[in-house]
């Protein structure tokens, strides 16, 4: 059983580059059917874990040119997306969900939640031993995410229905859902959530 005062919800890369129909995922001809359903259905998620008193902390990859590597850059351009979710820039912004009073906000500039951010720092210092999952995309983002908490020693729980990505690497999203829910993780339906916290 999860208990609230130990458990954080971790919110991966919902920003409108990546998830918004003017983002630069749909502009570089991406389909985003399968993410923009999944992130509809988010708020309420979020605000019933919120109302239990589980912690919200929304990650933001945030691209900074001078931070970035060339090679990064490289394959950002060769994707067609250069600038994705640069620094300052509305495509960084947090889509469609409201982070409330309380809420924590952490930028990080590579695909784990967890890599030279204060993440770990800061769900130690809250006493935090169990994550739940949910974001974008579910085969880079939120599995390197899943794999760092899992190594250090977090229980994680994947919200299996509420992880996405761009419809055309569908395939690649529910086969690294698969890896996570075999090795990584405990994957659950949202709908069940709530039940595995004690009353």
């Amino acid at each position: 059983m999860l208990d609230p005062a130990t458990t954080a919800l971790i919110v991966v890369d919902i920003q409108n580059d990546f998830c918004h129909p003017d983002g630069k995922m749909a502009k570089a001809g991406h389909s985003l059917g399968w993410l923009q359903g999944t992130v509809s259905r988010m708020p309420a998620f979020i605000g019933s874990l919120r109302a239990r008193g589980v912690a919200i902390i929304f990650l933001r990859y945030v691209y900074d040119p001078e931070t970035a590597s060339d090679y990064g850059r490289e394959k950002l351009e060769a994707r067609g997306i250069p600038g994705l979710c640069m620094k300052g820039s509305w495509g960084s912004e947090i889509y469609a969900l409201r982070p409330a009073d309380g809420d924590t906000i952490i930028d990080k500039h590579g695909f784990s939640g967890f890599y030279r951010t204060g993440l770990d720092g800061l769900l130690k210092g809250e006493g935090i031993g169990d994550v739940i999952v949910i974001g974008t995309s579910t085969h880079l983002c939120v599995q390197a995410t899943v794999v760092d908490a899992y190594q250090r020693g977090y229980g994680v729980f994947l919200v299996e229905d509420l992880v996405a990505t761009r419809d055309g690497e569908r395939s690649l999203a529910e086969a690294a859902a698969e890896t996570m829910r075999r090795h990584l993780a405990t994957g659950v339906a949202s709908a069940d959530v709530l039940s595995l916290f004690r009353s």
